[in-house]
Order: C-alpha cells, then sequence, then structure tokens
C-alpha cells in the first residue's frame, strides 16, 4: 500500500516532532477514505458472493473468496496504518527522561555534620546509596571509606578499601547513586565544583556510574553537581532552604543538631558495579591551588 510506505517513510526520516500534526491529519483522512472503499468493495463482493450461493457457481465463488482475502490483507495494512498514526509524537522539546534524586533534609545536615567536622579541617569524603524507583533514586545511607591522601584542601579515596566497599554493595545489590565531600570556605560559591571534581565525575559517567556528586561547607550550604547529566533533586522534610536548582541552605541549627562528630558511616551496597569498575571509584576530589578558603570561587 503506497499510503502505508509514505507514512512509514515519513515518521522515520527525521524523527516526527508535534509540528508535524498537521501532516499526520492529512494522512488521517487518507486511511480513512480507504477504509471506508474497502468496507464498501466488501459489501460488494459479500453480496455477489450470496447471489452466486443461489446459482450453485462453485467456479465464480472461489473468485470471490480469493478477492475476499486480498481485501482482507488491504484491510490489516490499514489498522498498521491507523496504529502507527497513534504513536505518541514527542515534543520539539523533549529529551531522554531525567532521573531524580531524593534525599531527607535530616541525612543532609547528617553529611554535612560529617564531611565538616574533622578537627583538622582537612576535607572529608564518602560515598552514598539508597534506592530506585523508576526514574528516583534515593541518597539515605552513607558509606565510608578510607582515605588514601587528605589535607585541607584535597581527599581522595583508598582504593583497595574502595573495592572493597564496591564488592560489600554488590552483595546488598545496590549502587553507588552519590560521591559527597566537602570544601573549605563559605558560602554558596565555596561549593563550586574545581576541575578535578569535574573530570572525576565525568569518569563516573563515562563509566555508567548514575552517581552524582554534593559539596559541603561548614556553613551549611551545599551544592549537587555533575560533568554533563541532567537530573533533579527534591528534599524531603524541613531545615533546608533552596537557593537555586541545585543549590541548597541547611539551617545551621539542624546541622547542631545532628549525631555529633560522625566518625563511622555505615557501609552499603552496589549494582554488579564492583571489581574491575573500582579504579573509577578513587573518589578523588579536588587540589587547589587556594589556601583555606575558597568562598571567592565561582558558583556552578
Amino acid at each position: 500500500m503506497n499510503l502505508l510506505r509514505k507514512l512509514l517513510n515519513f515518521r522515520k526520516g527525521d524523527g516526527m516532532q508535534e509540528q508535524d500534526v498537521p501532516q499526520l491529519d492529512v494522512y488521517r483522512e487518507k486511511i480513512q477514505a480507504c477504509e471506508q472503499r474497502a468496507m464498501d468493495k466488501g459489501d460488494a463482493l459479500l453480496i455477489e458472493l450470496h447471489n452466486t450461493l443461489i446459482q450453485r457457481d462453485r467456479a465464480q465463488a472461489r473468485v470471490i473468496n480469493e478477492k475476499l482475502e486480498l481485501l482482507f490483507d488491504h484491510l490489516e495494512t490499514i489498522d498498521q496504518a491507523k496504529q502507527l498514526l497513534e504513536l505518541k509524537l514527542p515534543s520539539a522539546k523533549e529529551g531522554p527522561p531525567i532521573p531524580t534524586y531524593l534525599v531527607s533534609s535530616w541525612f543532609l545536615a547528617e553529611c554535612c555534620q560529617y564531611l565538616t567536622s574533622d578537627h583538622k579541617r582537612y576535607e572529608r569524603l564518602h560515598f552514598v546509596t539508597g534506592s530506585k524507583i523508576g526514574m528516583v533514586r534515593t541518597f539515605d545511607r552513607m558509606v565510608n571509606v578510607a582515605m588514601d591522601k587528605q589535607s585541607s584542601i584535597y581527599a581522595s579515596a583508598d582504593l583497595r578499601d574502595t573495592q572493597k566497599v564496591l564488592f560489600e554493595m554488590d552483595t546488598w545489590g545496590h549502587a553507588v547513586h552519590g560521591l559527597f565531600h566537602s570544601h573549605p570556605g563559605q558560602g554558596g560559591n565555596a561549593t563550586g565544583p574545581s576541575g578535578t571534581d569535574l573530570a572525576t565525575h565525568e569518569r563516573y559517567e563515562r563509566g555508567g556510574y548514575p552517581l552524582i556528586g554534593a559539596i559541603f561547607v561548614r556553613d551549611g550550604y551545599v551544592r549537587f553537581f555533575s560533568k554533563n547529566a541532567r537530573f533533579t533533586i527534591h528534599i524531603h522534610g524541613k531545615g533546608v532552604e533552596q537557593i537555586d536548582e541545585h543549590l541548597f541552605k541547611i539551617n545551621s541549627g539542624h546541622v547542631q543538631n545532628t549525631i555529633s562528630q560522625i566518625e563511622s558511616p555505615g557501609r552499603s551496597s552496589g549494582d554488579g558495579q564492583a571489581g574491575a569498575r573500582a579504579g573509577v571509584l578513587s573518589g578523588e576530589t579536588e587540589p587547589s591551588e587556594d589556601s583555606d578558603d575558597r568562598s571567592g570561587r565561582p558558583g556552578e
């Protein structure tokens, strides 16, 4: 059927969008007309077959049956064309689904308390895991890892311990959802990711890890980030103010009321990502040319 072929080529050609709806309406009208003509032809053939049976004309009945078989094929093609027309059209602005990360304000304050409470004011980091339902992932379990290097402006995780953590995650069927770390300085600008932070997350994204980063500073600001991956953040609970799309401010009272000096967060699990991929998860965060204050760093 030429009309079906044209419709298939039209839909496969450049990717149909909402602006193509008027042309689809033209095809819809043509298909409806084809269907009506086919049904009229079928009615005429059935009347002819009835008369042929009365006349006991077996040879003519065979001819009519062959015509009816062809008509059935024609109607099935029309049904395929109608189904093709009803496929959902993507919006011109619509892209791939954007994942949402859900976190409790209470858990966020605990992470801030742990990451910013080193007595030497060294940077800290930890992984985060949680549950996954559809496009929603949760941050609800801190996963601590031993440090390889650590200073007031730098932190990296021990590779051997990272591998051990990943295997433990794997036994529980969990994935790494986040890599959280601290920065010195205060204010929202101090939470901007460095070039090293972004390069680290680019490696994660190339490796297929579903994780994003978060940077905390002592006065309660936290920024979520990635290198290229799009995402949304939803905070459940009270005590956290949203500053912009990915920047938040934890109320200082809520931070102080969390468990003080959380030195050993529990470990959790990881989604079949252990072993060979452990090298990607070294957990390295940025060395900086700044000394002990990143308040002048540009925001995300």
